[in-house]
């Protein structure tokens, strides 16, 4: 019997809570300058969405496709590495277009950014040089 009366003011906490955060109440604080951004509409490009529908499909059931990783993401540097810092500052802000893994481990198997190099323009505005 106890144990019943905690419950009761647990679901009207639970129940409130859920209220407050549907009504919008209480709204996130994003800290200053971040409420000047914006959410995109899409994620991809309508070539992008097309060509990683394509690409979904043709990797078939034992692999997944991820469009827009971040290269930090897929690369490590040791500590102790030589000029490390300046080696993740090269990374930092680069991603890869679409990163092919297999679907049980999401073990990344094939990076492709294939918009950077389909031109020589925009090879060389890539700026990554290996």
């Amino acid at each position: 019997m106890d144990s019943v009366f905690w419950l009761i003011p647990l679901i009207f906490a639970i129940a409130a809570l859920v209220y407050v955060s549907r009504s919008g109440l209480i709204r996130p604080q994003l800290g200053p300058g971040l409420s000047a951004f914006k959410k995109m509409d899409f994620l991809l490009t309508e070539a992008e969405r097309s060509f990683y529908e394509v690409l979904q499909r043709a990797v078939g059931e034992e692999l997944i496709v991820f469009p827009k990783v971040r290269l930090a993401d897929l690369v490590w540097l040791p500590k102790g590495t030589a000029g490390r810092q300046a080696l993740l500052n090269r990374v930092l802000s680069k991603h890869v277009d679409f990163v092919i893994c297999a679907r049980s481990s999401l073990t990344p198997s094939l990076q492709w950014n294939w918009m950077t190099r389909a031109t020589p323009e925009r090879a060389a505005a890539s700026g990554m040089k290996w």
